[in-house]
């Protein structure tokens, strides 16, 4: 009767430990489809960020070039007139694009900086 006891004990423990096993396999693939998901969500949200910053500076460089393209027909209205008020002309078109430039890279910044503590607090 010892040994039934002592068999039935050993095959108790040999299913447990059959059980456990199984157990921890499943948790183990639960656990690498949430990783693998994961890492999904994050390639994907990384490749639109890529393509969203892409699309936002081709449209600078398309609403510097329109700017770019008003400012040089004025230059050429002006050039004309007496070089004292080309050369004027040319400074103030100078300074203003300079101005406008700088202040495009505070608004950017501000921008840069906004997004960053929105992020920082959600």
């Amino acid at each position: 009767e010892e040994k039934k006891k002592a068999a039935l004990m050993a095959e108790k423990d040999r299913l447990e430990s059959l059980q456990q096993a199984q157990y921890e396999r499943a948790l183990g693939c639960w656990a690498n489809s949430s990783k693998k998901i994961l890492r999904q969500s994050t390639y994907m949200a990384w490749v639109q960020a890529v393509e969203d910053t892409k699309k936002e500076k081709e449209q600078e460089v398309f609403e510097r070039t329109q700017r770019s393209e008003v400012a040089r027909k004025a230059l050429q209205k002006f050039l004309s007139s007496e070089s004292d008020a080309v050369i004027r002309f040319t400074f103030d078109a100078w300074n203003r694009v300079r101005e406008m430039t700088r202040q495009e890279a505070i608004e950017a910044d501000r921008a840069k900086y906004k997004n960053i503590e929105q992020q920082q607090f959600q």
